[in-house]
C-alpha cells in the first residue's frame, strides 16, 4: 500500500504494446513468378480470400472436382483467379486471364498457388477421406444391426 502512495523507488517500466492479432499464419498477399512468352518474368500477386469467399470456395471445391459441367469449372476457376493480380490488374475475367497469363500452364500454376495460399487443398484428399469415413461408419452400423438381429433370432431369419 505504501508503494502506491510513495512509489517503490524504482523507475517505472512501461509495459510493451501487445502485438496485433494475425488472422492467418501467412501474410495477406504473396507473390508467384511465372514465365510468359511476352515477358521473361511475370510477378503474380496472390491475395487472401475474404472469410465468406474462402468458406464458399472450400464448400464448392468438391463439386468442382467431381463435376463435368464446363460452366461450373469456368465459374469456379474465375472465382479463384480473381484473387490474383499482375501489375495491379485483377485476373477476374477470361479476357484478362488470356492477356496476362497467355498459356494454360500459367492458369493452372496461378490457380493452384491461389488455392494453396488460402489453405485449400485442390487434390480433394480431405473431401474424399471424409466420405470414406462416413461410408465406413454406415457399413459398420448396418453390419452391427444385422448381426444383432441374427443373434436375437438364433441364427434364423
Amino acid at each position: 500500500m505504501l508503494d502506491k502512495i510513495f512509489g517503490s523507488g524504482l523507475p517505472e517500466v512501461p509495459e510493451p504494446e501487445p502485438e496485433p492479432r494475425k488472422l492467418f499464419d501467412r501474410e495477406q498477399t504473396a507473390t508467384l513468378d511465372i514465365e510468359s512468352p511476352r515477358r521473361p518474368k511475370v510477378k503474380v500477386t496472390l491475395h487472401t480470400f475474404g472469410a465468406m469467399h474462402g468458406w464458399e470456395m472450400k464448400r464448392k471445391l468438391r463439386h468442382w472436382l467431381l463435376s463435368r459441367d464446363d460452366k461450373l469449372h469456368v465459374e469456379f476457376t474465375l472465382a479463384a483467379l480473381a484473387s490474383a493480380s499482375i501489375d495491379g490488374r485483377a485476373l477476374d475475367t477470361a479476357a484478362a486471364i488470356d492477356e496476362l497469363l497467355v498459356e494454360w500452364q500459367n492458369v493452372r500454376a496461378v490457380f493452384e498457388a491461389v488455392m494453396e495460399h488460402n489453405g485449400i487443398d485442390t487434390s480433394g484428399q480431405d473431401e474424399f477421406s471424409f466420405d470414406w469415413m462416413i461410408a465406413g461408419k454406415t457399413f459398420a452400423t448396418s453390419f452391427a444391426a444385422q448381426f444383432e438381429q441374427l443373434l436375437l433370432n438364433g441364427g434364423k431369419e
